[in-house]
C-alpha cells in the first residue's frame, strides 16, 4: 500500500488517489487466485462502468437527479458486492465519476474517464504484484505449525478429561475453547492455501484429511466431556501423550511416521477408532519411513 501511494504521488497522473484505492480493493482478496480475479474484475468492471456513466452523463443530469443516481448506484453496489465484484464495479465506477463530475468545475467526462481507467489499471497491477511477492505461499507455511498446535491442544484437553488425579474442572472450558480456536484457524489457513500459486494439490488433500480427522476427534472429545469417564493410569496417559507428540512432530518437521499402537481408552471405542483414522492420515501426509536392517529385523 505504501508503494502504491508513492507511485500515485510521484507519477504525473490525474486523481492519483484512485491508484491507492484500487490497490487496496484488489489486495483484499483472501488468496492469490481471488486477488487475480478481483484485479481482472475491477479492470473490466471499470470499463463497463465508464460506458454506463457516459450514457447517463450525456443527458446532463443535475440537482436531485444526480443525488438520486448516486443513491441508486450506492444501493446497487452494496447489493452486488456479495454476489460478484465485477458486477459491483459496474456501479462503483459511474458512481465515482458522477461524484467527481458534480463536485468539479471541469465538466469533462473524458478527463475523468481516462484518469479512472489509468489509475485503476496501475493500482490493480500494483495490488496483484504485492500479493504475488508477499503472500504467495504464506498460508502453506503456516499449516504445519497450526496443525501441530491443534494436536497438542487436543492432547491437553484429553489429559484433563482422563486424568487419574483430581482434574481441574474449571480448566476444561478454557482448553476446549483453545481446541476450537485452533481447529478454526487451521481450517481458515487450509482454505486460503487452496488459492495459492503454485499449489501442492496432493499434499493439501492429505492435510485436509488430517484436519477432518482432527475435527472429528475434537467433536468426540467434547462429547466425552459430557459423560461419566474412567480415570486412566499415569502409564496410559503417558502413552497418549507420546502418541500425540509423535504425530505433532511428524507434521511439524515432515518426519517419517509409522503406525503406532493405539492407546486404549475404556468406554470410548469411537475415540480409539478416530485415533486410528488420524494417524493414518498423518502417515499419508508425511514422508514414508526408511527402515534400516536393524529396524526391519525388529519389525
Amino acid at each position: 500500500m505504501a508503494f502504491a501511494a508513492l507511485i500515485a504521488h510521484f507519477l504525473p497522473i490525474d486523481l492519483s488517489y484512485w491508484v491507492t484505492l484500487s490497490a487496496a480493493a484488489v489486495m483484499s482478496g483472501a488468496t492469490i487466485l481471488s486477488t487475480f480475479n478481483r484485479s481482472l474484475q475491477r479492470s473490466v468492471g471499470t470499463i463497463v462502468g465508464i460506458v454506463i456513466a457516459a450514457i447517463i452523463l450525456s443527458f446532463q443530469p443535475d440537482g436531485l437527479y444526480v443525488a438520486f443516481m448516486i443513491f441508486a448506484f450506492t444501493a446497487l453496489t452494496e447489493l452486488a458486492i456479495v454476489l460478484n465484484y465485477a458486477v459491483a464495479a459496474f456501479f462503483i465506477t459511474p458512481n465515482a465519476l458522477m461524484l467527481a463530475e458534480s463536485t468539479s468545475q471541469i465538466g469533462d467526462l473524458s478527463y475523468f474517464a481516462s484518469a479512472r481507467i489509468v489509475d485503476v489499471l496501475i493500482g490493480s497491477a500494483i495490488g496483484l504484484l504485492g500479493v504475488l511477492m508477499i503472500g504467495r505461499r504464506h498460508a502453506s507455511s503456516l499449516i504445519p505449525q497450526l496443525a501441530t498446535k491443534t494436536l497438542r491442544s487436543q492432547q491437553r484437553f484429553m489429559s484433563l478429561l482422563f486424568s487419574p488425579y483430581s482434574p481441574d474442572i474449571e480448566a476444561e472450558p478454557i482448553e476446549l475453547k483453545k481446541m476450537h480456536t485452533n481447529l478454526t484457524n487451521l481450517k481458515l489457513v487450509l482454505d486460503t492455501a487452496r488459492g495459492e500459486l503454485p499449489q501442492r494439490t496432493e499434499n493439501l488433500a492429505h492435510l485436509q484429511q488430517v484436519f477432518l480427522a482432527a475435527e472429528q476427534l475434537g467433536f468426540l472429545l467434547e462429547n466425552a466431556a459430557q459423560k461419566d469417564r474412567l480415570a486412566l493410569s499415569p502409564a496410559q496417559l503417558g502413552q497418549l501423550y507420546l502418541f500425540f507428540e509423535m504425530m505433532a512432530n511428524a507434521i511439524e518437521g515432515n518426519w517419517p511416521f509409522a503406525e503406532h499402537v493405539i492407546p486404549e481408552i475404556p468406554g470410548f471405542p469411537e475415540v480409539e477408532q478416530e485415533f486410528a483414522a488420524l494417524q493414518e492420515t498423518i502417515r499419508m501426509s508425511t514422508r514414508e519411513p526408511k527402515l534400516t536392517e536393524q529396524d526391519e529385523a525388529l519389525e
